[in-house]
């Protein structure tokens, strides 16, 4: 049966339309058996970015790897691998590194490994194939993971930085062991010192990386940023990222209930114009941001996404050229500009003066696609630091102000 009308063949544009909405894969088959017609747009279509592999075992990394021998065009069209830990059937990782030496043309590695399966992302750091094409190495809730895995993770994706395309990286200092010294960098010691080229990669990261804005600076080609800071993380120095001239950058996500945004530079020395301008998306969602931070979001002109959630309020208006007691104006124009962003959702707490310079309390928040500033509803600090607490260490109903909850790395309490 082939695609027409009364005689005719619908448009290819009208075929692409109606097929682009395909995403089961039992919907995806079924019309690919439909007739060699469809076959052909299906597979250009739905494949176009090639196919995605899921390696779960050992016998099926080998079926893989016979398959591409005896169908060579296949190569090419591997673009993701998607690998799982099994213990029932594990990979070898000398095996895994054997199958990425056949897939040239691989753009995406994605590891469902959280605890175990270091030794995979160590694989191809000791062995490493030449993929010239690799545009992405993510682990799976890499910031929940073990703290080998996070190393390891960091350390591929600086092999294959002038290439990556899209990158989420977590701060890997050991947060069990939170008297320790880290003067504010990234802090990775470990085992794998010794071997001496991971050793040698490690020193020029701590040399040239102190913070992971600094590290990101390295990866020339980076157009998705996600920023994880882990429980020992200092502040995020925004005006480090405009420094930093990231001009391909154009999704920017920072997620760290615990971490501020800050600015360490005066408005006055920042530049005309942002060099980042590229960027298009934004999503904070963190305990608190300065004045400064709000000022640099709308000198973003092409921004076309926006997502700010805030767990306690904003008080911090030092290098600002706003005062505290001009925060309404900056509220003001911060809400002008969200409303000519194309995609808006933002919650915030701020404070302002009334007529009697009595400190009022007032929220932002996104109603049907508009943002809305309101008075809070929650006037309590404690209230805020008891939201903070729960969302951040998963803790209900204990008192914060009880001097023998000790708070551990993975939000253990005793």
């Amino acid at each position: 049966m082939d695609t027409f009308l009364k005689g005719y063949y619908l448009p290819k544009e009208i075929v692409e339309l109606i097929f682009g909405y395909l995403d089961k894969d039992n919907d995806i088959k079924n019309c690919r058996l439909v007739c060699s017609n469809w076959n052909s747009n299906v597979y250009s279509i739905c494949f176009k970015c090639g196919i995605q592999v899921a390696l779960g075992s050992a016998s099926r990394c080998e079926k893989l790897m016979k398959d591409l021998v005896e169908f060579p065009q296949l190569v090419s069209k591997v673009r993701k691998l998607c690998l799982s830990y099994i213990d029932e059937d594990p990979i070898e990782p000398n095996m895994f590194v054997s199958l990425l030496d056949q897939c040239t043309y691989i753009e995406n590695l994605r590891f469902c490994i959280n605890q175990t399966g270091e030794q995979y992302l160590l694989a191809l750091f000791n062995d490493t194939p030449h993929i010239s094409r690799m545009k992405e190495i993510t682990v799976d809730k890499v910031h929940f993971s073990s703290r080998p895995i996070r190393i390891s993770h960091l350390l591929i994706n600086f092999v294959y930085r002038n290439s990556i395309t899209v990158l989420e990286i977590s701060d890997v200092r050991n947060e069990t062991a939170a008297g320790i010294s880290v003067d504010g960098k990234i802090y990775i010691d470990s085992a794998y010192r010794k071997n001496p080229r991971l050793a040698m990669k490690l020193d020029f990261m701590d040399e040239s990386c102190h913070t992971l804005i600094e590290f990101a600076t390295k990866f020339p080609k980076l157009k998705v940023l996600k920023l994880l800071p882990g429980l020992l993380s200092d502040d995020i120095d925004i005006s480090a990222l405009m420094e930093a001239n990231m001009h391909t950058l154009e999704t920017l996500h920072i997620f760290g209930s615990h971490c501020n945004l800050d600015m360490k530079k005066p408005f006055y020395s920042w530049p005309t114009v942002n060099p980042c301008n590229s960027i298009t998306e934004i999503d904070i969602r963190v305990l608190r941001v300065c004045a400064g931070t709000l000022e640099c979001v709308m000198t973003l002109t092409n921004l076309q996404k926006l997502v700010i959630n805030l767990e306690l309020h904003s008080t911090f208006y030092e290098r600002s050229s706003f005062d505290k007691d001009k925060s309404q104006l900056l509220i003001d124009r911060f809400t002008s500009y969200c409303n000519r962003v194309k995609k808006v959702e933002v919650y915030m707490v701020y404070e302002t003066f009334a007529e009697d310079n009595a400190v009022v309390r007032r929220q932002m928040v996104t109603q049907d696609g508009r943002l809305i500033d309101m008075e809070h509803k929650i006037s309590s600090c404690c209230s805020d630091l008891n939201i903070f607490f729960t969302r951040a260490f998963n803790i209900e109903d204990y008192d914060i102000t009880d001097q023998n909850v000790y708070i551990y790395g993975d939000g253990d309490t005793e």
